[in-house]
């Protein structure tokens, strides 16, 4: 295709360029030694679209707001740190610009947690955007290379899934587990500070939109596929209040514009 053939196209058509010229699947180029897992690099991504990209005159603009963050001690009893970061992402052409986001979360022992956070909230726009799959399945009970679907993904983010139903608060007892797998999962589910924090902004969404906080929870639950609050991990739950804060403030926007319009 000519550059003159290029410029006819509009920016979706680029896109689509993009995603037809991408192979069928990638392989996870990274390993995690310390958790054993495979995943894929955010330089994978990148030097998949890059090229395309840029020969189609397309550029990508981002901007990260962070939305949470948390620090919790370990069990050796050092500091690890998280947070969550709301990504937007801008692709201009130059003649149009289509606006897109993605949430990203990231842990890390010294002072890595946001970059972290929105290395992953980039990597999985990009994946995401040009359909880019490893071959697995998310939705399997068995996922490839041993790999928890409650562990970390380049370290930023936890796939959430299976979590038990429970209508009381239970309290976490680590040294219950048994297991690498078990001790992580153990250290990552909510603790009571992010627990308490998740159910009062779910009160405070259920005072603005005029709804009930049971209809908020089943909501969230549909979104973020879990069955439980109690057992989420503390990453899903930085989500959750990412959500809900955004939900929150576009609400309160929305009915002050309306309460502007009627006086």
């Amino acid at each position: 295709m000519t550059a003159n053939q290029h410029e006819q196209l509009n920016l979706v058509q680029k896109i689509a360029q993009v995603q037809a010229g991408l192979p069928p699947e990638i392989k996870k180029e990274g390993y995690n030694a310390k958790q054993g897992f495979h995943y894929v690099t955010e330089a994978q991504v990148k030097k998949l679209v890059r090229n395309p990209l840029a020969v189609l005159g397309v550029i990508i603009v981002p901007k990260y707001e962070v939305t949470n963050e948390w620090t919790e001690t370990t069990k050796k009893g050092g500091q690890m740190h998280y947070a969550s970061v709301q990504g937007t992402f801008e692709l201009r052409d130059g003649n149009e610009s289509i606006i897109g986001s993605m949430l990203g979360t990231g842990m890390d022992m010294s002072d890595k947690a946001i970059y972290k956070a929105e290395t992953g909230a980039q990597k999985n726009y990009l994946m995401q955007l040009f359909m880019i799959s490893t071959g697995d399945d998310p939705e399997r009970d068995d996922t490839p290379n041993g790999q928890s679907k409650n562990q970390y993904s380049n370290n930023n983010n936890y796939r959430n899934t299976g979590y038990r139903s429970s209508n009381q608060r239970q309290p976490s007892n680590r040294n219950q587990y048994n297991g690498n797998n078990q001790r992580k999962q153990a250290e990552t589910q909510i603790n009571n500070k992010m627990f308490d924090q998740v159910r009062d902004k779910i009160r405070e969404a259920a005072g603005i939109y005029r709804l009930t906080s049971d209809d908020i929870s089943v909501t969230l639950k549909n979104k973020f596929h879990y069955t439980d609050l109690n057992q989420i991990t503390n990453v899903l739950a930085a989500q959750i209040l990412t959500y809900l804060s955004k939900a929150i403030r576009d609400e309160r926007k929305k009915q002050s514009v309306s309460a502007s319009n009627n006086s």
